[in-house]
Formats: C-alpha cells, structure tokens, sequence
C-alpha cells in the first residue's frame, strides 16, 4: 500500500517496487504454527484462526515477507509511508524493519485472529550500521484506511536469537520503528532562475524516507527526522530518480533548513514528457518531435537528439533499436508555436506493419493533463508514420493539447 496526492489539473505520480510473497505455507490451524522468512517470523496459535464470518477454519495458507533495512527497494517496497501516529502525536518514522503476515484460505479468502487470541512476530535485528542498540522498540501496523502507523505494543530484543520479539492481535503489516523529534527540509528547485513547480521529491535514508511535490514557488516543506542524513532525490515525468544531492543533512529539533537546488544540482523541468513504448515486432520505432525554433524548425529524432538546456529545449534520450522502449522525448521549455511528435516505423513496413506493433504513447504535462494515445490497428494507407498530437503554446506559455491520431509520410511531421 502506498498513498499520493491527487491535484486536479495536475499529474500525478508514484515510485514503487511489488514485493514477492517471501514464504507461503499451508498449516493445520488446529496446530500451533510457525512460517518463517529471512530472519522474520510468525508464530500462530493453535485454534486462533477464524475466517470472515468469525468461524474457525481447519487450514489456512500463511504468508510472510520479511523486509530489511539497506535492501537495495527497501524504501520503495516499505508499505505505506514513513509517517506515523502515537501517543504523542503523527510524525516521522525510522524504520528497523518490517513483517508482512497473510493469512487466506486455499480459495484466497481473507482469514484472521480469533477475538481474544494473539500471535507471535519477530523481526530480524537490522545492519549494525542502523541497529539503536535498544531493548525494546515500538511496534506499529499500517492502517489500510489512513495509510499511517499506528503505534501499539512493543517489541523486545532477544539478541541470542537475533531478532525483535512481539505479540499482536491482528495483521496488516507490522514495523518496528522508532519516531524521532521532528525537524523540517524547505526544498526550493530552481531553472535558469525561473522555480520549478508540480516536481516530486523525496529524500531517502536508506531506512527512512520523505516526499513531496513543488508549489508554483518551486518550492516543499518535508517533515523529517531531525539531524537524519538522506540523499535528495527528483522524480522525472519518466517515472526516473534524479540524485540532487546525494548526502543532506536535516535540521535540529524543530528547526527547519532551506536548501535551493539548480540545473547546476541536475534540476530539469518537464514541460512535457512523451514516453513511446511497443512489442517485439517491428523492432525499431523512432519518436520524433518537431519544435517551433526562431529561423525554423528544430528536428528531433534519432540523429539529431537535441538538447534540454539549450534550443530547442527539447530532447530524445535514446534511439532504442532493439524492441520495446521506452523511448523518451523531454520538453523543458514552452516555445511559442505549434510541436509535433510522430512515430515512425523504420523497420520493414510491409513485414510488420506500425499497425501491428502495440505503440503505446504517453504524454505527460505539467499544466494541461496527460494523455494515453494506442496505435489504430487500421491503416488503409499503409503508410509507416504516424502522427499523435501537437503540442500548442502561446505567447503566455499557455498550453493546448491538439490529437492528430493519423497516418502518414514523412511529410505528416511539417506543420
């Protein structure tokens, strides 16, 4: 489960990794059980499984994932967000680690606890380098209707065995995590002096994490944990992370610190992004954009792939011959006049026609939407370009969004 802010007018999105199940097992619930994964485990009561309708159940299928602090996703895999909610408030959370427990019946039906029965979990003690050295340590479950931590109980250290050790009365994922005083990171993106809004960010510590996205200031406030050390980090419309600064210190305890990151830092806005995507056949589609240059017009394409800092303000990332994508075009400057992107089939049309090669386009704006454009299968024309849309900016920067949705020549690329 992971939560994000969903503007209207604005895109919108989310960086995540699916986690595989870790260990499945099928158990005779009128026995005490244990299943266990990577160090974490659940240890279940014999008799203490009911199914929806609060009966006991004979078998249940028991999963468990175990997730470890410095597991290369382990921030994009953790569920929910590094917030949390106790006795003293809702605040930023350090995570040592984390236990996600299933319990279905062989239909995939949902089971759980039994109203008075509790289960044993223990989570793995996390890299030295993070490890507290505490005896006990909070434990918190995702609320699936908040997304937050809600702190309740706590786990001890049993340091023969290696592991956290505490006692729960239902399942949704279980943390074991610490709430550090709060600080705050005031995170300014600038580009050629100009702010950079609606632009994800996030500052990852290996164990904790905190996001947000740019106002029309350019600017986020970020509750962090205070003196905490992460890497700051933005998210492109490509759904790519960008290192700004790769080790940033939070404020003190309630203090908060302002940092202003530039093109100089690899700050680049996206006026549009355009990400074309397709299958195995044919082998090589081409994204070409063309773009309304003073003297002309500038051509984007495989052999020209242009430049995002300088006219046209426009680039291609790569020219991806091989199938699939993505191939990737980044407006970051609103030129006035009229931009067209088309796709162009360079391998053999009449073998594998564009028709035939599942293109998907995704545009993606910072002020007007974004769109989802799929191949016709129809080509009566049997021409190998095939023009999407334009892009229309006026001499405010204002933007309209034009479909083409045609097929075409060469010629399909001029305005």
């Amino acid at each position: 489960m992971k939560a994000t802010s969903v503007d209207e007018g604005q895109n919108s999105q989310l960086s995540i990794a699916l986690q595989a199940v870790g260990a499945e097992q099928q158990i005779d619930a009128s026995q005490a059980a244990t299943v266990a994964h990577r160090g974490g485990s659940v240890m279940l009561p014999a008799n203490g499984i009911v199914d929806g309708n609060g009966q006991p159940v004979a078998n249940a299928v028991v999963g468990v994932t175990t997730l470890i602090p410095g597991d290369p996703k382990f921030v994009e895999a953790f569920p929910g967000e590094f917030i949390g909610t106790d006795s003293t408030g809702t605040g930023p959370l350090i995570s040592l680690g984390v236990v996600d427990v299933t319990l279905r019946d062989s239909s995939g039906n949902e089971l759980e606890l039994a109203a008075g029965q509790t289960a044993t979990v223990e989570f793995p003690l996390p890299p030295p380098a993070l490890d507290t050295g505490d005896a006990t340590i909070p434990l918190w479950y995702l609320d699936p209707a908040t997304a937050l931590w809600v702190q309740e109980g706590m786990a001890t250290r049993d340091a023969g065995a290696g592991v956290f050790r505490g006692t729960v009365s239902h399942f949704t994922p279980w943390n074991c995590d610490f709430r550090p005083p709060n600080s705050f990171k005031r995170i300014r993106l600038t580009f050629e002096g100009q702010p950079v809004a609606g632009t994800r960010l996030r500052i990852d510590g290996g164990n904790w994490a905190a996001g947000g996205r740019t106002d029309a200031t350019g600017e986020v406030l970020l509750n962090v944990p205070a003196r905490a050390i992460g890497t700051v980090r933005m998210l492109d419309a490509a759904g790519n992370w960008i290192t700004l600064r790769a080790s940033e210190t939070m404020a003190d305890p309630g203090q908060t610190i302002l940092n202003v990151y530039t093109e100089a830092d690899g700050v680049v806005p996206q006026v549009a992004t355009v990400i074309l995507s397709w299958g195995a056949l044919p082998t090589d589609l081409d994204s070409h954009m063309t773009v309304p240059t003073a003297g002309g017009r500038s051509h984007v394409y495989f052999s020209s792939l242009g430049d995002l800092s300088a006219p046209p303000y426009c680039a291609l990332n790569t020219d991806d011959t091989t199938s699939f994508g993505p191939e990737i075009v980044t407006v970051t400057r609103a030129l006035t006049g009229s931009y067209r992107y088309a796709v162009h089939n360079y391998s053999t049309n009449a073998q594998h026609p564009i028709t035939q090669s599942g293109a998907t386009v995704i545009l993606v704006t910072r002020d007007a939407g974004g769109r989802v454009y799929t191949v016709p299968t129809e080509n009566p024309t049997g021409a190998n370009y095939w023009g999407v849309f334009d892009l229309v900016f006026d001499a405010n920067g204002a933007l309209t969004i034009q479909d083409v949705n045609q097929f075409g020549n060469a010629d399909i690329l001029n305005l």
